[in-house]
């Protein structure tokens, strides 16, 4: 009964965060014009494009992990969940930094702000590569009410800082909020997971990467 609660609270946590990224999108709107927010436009097209870039290993994951809770083998977990986060931190450090030397040497018709724009994707890729694999590993483990709280809990605070940026510092203010809400989610997936008994160690297997790829 109690996973069919979280299942419920889950449920209306993503909705509820759904109304709200709505609601923000339009007051966003309102407060740019479609110049400005065109910049904006382009980090998300650029993180869509690079984000195709997933070898798999997180999706593998979440196909193994619950496996071994059920065979409640809790050292093959563990170093299952060190080698997917460190692996897809390591995989978006390499596609960000390709991105960046991308705009800076091979392509000139990118301004200044543009190439910030490849900068803040980076940035954007790895927080969201951690938080991400939290996610799997929170619901891996059934943890469904904890990823109620960080799915309402961000909804909230991203719909808060998008729009205080966009008020107070236009494009620039915006820019910052999207990277502080990607830093912020990182960390409160962390501190959740870790609230949860989810804790990674130094540890990486070349033999489960392979198996999960």
């Amino acid at each position: 009964m109690s996973f069919i609660k979280d299942i419920i609270s889950y449920s209306g946590s993503t909705t509820t965060t759904q109304i709200v990224g709505f609601l923000r999108g339009i007051i966003i709107r309102t407060l740019l014009i479609p110049e400005i927010l065109g910049i904006y436009n382009v980090i998300q097209v650029i993180q869509g494009v690079v984000s195709v870039f997933d070898m798999g290993a997180s999706a593998a994951a979440s196909r193994e992990l619950p496996i071994l809770r059920g065979k409640n083998d809790v050292q093959s977990e563990s170093l299952i969940r060190a080698t997917v986060l460190w692996f897809t931190v390591g995989q978006s450090l390499v596609v960000g930094l390709g991105t960046i030397l991308y705009a800076v040497f091979f392509d000139s018709e990118y301004s200044s702000l543009g190439i910030i724009c490849f900068f803040i994707v980076a940035i954007l890729l790895i927080c969201s590569s951690v938080s991400t694999s939290y996610d799997i590993f929170l619901r891996s483990a059934q943890k469904y009410l904890s990823l109620s709280k960080i799915v309402f809990v961000m909804g909230l605070v991203e719909a808060g800082v998008y729009i205080s940026g966009a008020y107070f510092g236009g494009i620039n203010g915006l820019l910052i909020g999207v990277v502080s809400a990607a830093v912020i989610r990182l960390f409160v997936s962390v501190f959740i997971g870790y609230k949860n008994g989810i804790t990674i160690k130094m540890k990486f297997s070349i033999p489960k990467l392979k198996k999960l790829l």
